[in-house]
């Protein structure tokens, strides 16, 4: 695997950050995984719309004398729950997809975020003078401050580092940079 941020390429498969820059990689791990699972997925859509198209060839094939109504009767109900479940799944994986893209830009601000610090010390992680902190559930900037400076009155030092408009409302995920 290859760092995305220095381009080190002996980083290990699942490596939690860069040997070399200490980059954290659980964000590049996530992106990868929903890139999977959309491939997947696509998969799956190919394999249902070949399953419908193959009932719809059958059925146009079924004869349509009085003998064969009820096997032509159920084709066409299997034939219309088949559709009826395949538009289901196809707004499903719509909703998703929306979801991961809109993680993806997420995640995108996130890496500005790491180029940014990067570029301000010359290419250089400035793994001496910051901690990059990606905020956990249940989790506020005063707790954030107490962990990192053991003052939570610091919060709003951290809130005027990272350009929050308000100090109080940080989600799961943001990235917060804390000045050592």
């Amino acid at each position: 695997m290859e760092c995305p941020i220095c381009k080190h390429s002996e980083v290990e498969k699942n490596s939690q950050s860069c040997p070399k820059c200490h980059s954290n990689l659980q964000a590049f791990q996530v992106l990868e995984s929903i890139e999977k699972k959309l491939k997947h997925r696509k998969y799956f859509i190919y394999f249902l719309s070949a399953f419908v198209l193959i009932l719809m060839a059958a059925w146009s094939f079924t004869d349509t004398t009085a003998g064969d109504k009820l096997l032509l009767d159920q084709t066409r109900q299997l034939y219309k729950d088949s559709l009826t479940e395949q538009q289901n799944r196809v707004e499903e994986l719509t909703v998703e997809f929306e979801e991961m893209e809109l993680s993806n830009v997420i995640l995108g601000e996130k890496l500005k975020t790491f180029e940014f610090i990067q570029s301000s010390v010359g290419g250089e992680l400035p793994d001496e003078d910051y901690h990059v902190h990606v905020v956990k559930k249940g989790e506020s900037l005063w707790s954030i401050a107490e962990e990192y400076h053991s003052d939570g009155n610091r919060h709003k030092e951290i809130a005027g580092h990272n350009e929050l408009n308000d100090p109080h409302f940080i989600t799961v995920g943001d990235t917060v940079i804390i000045k050592k």
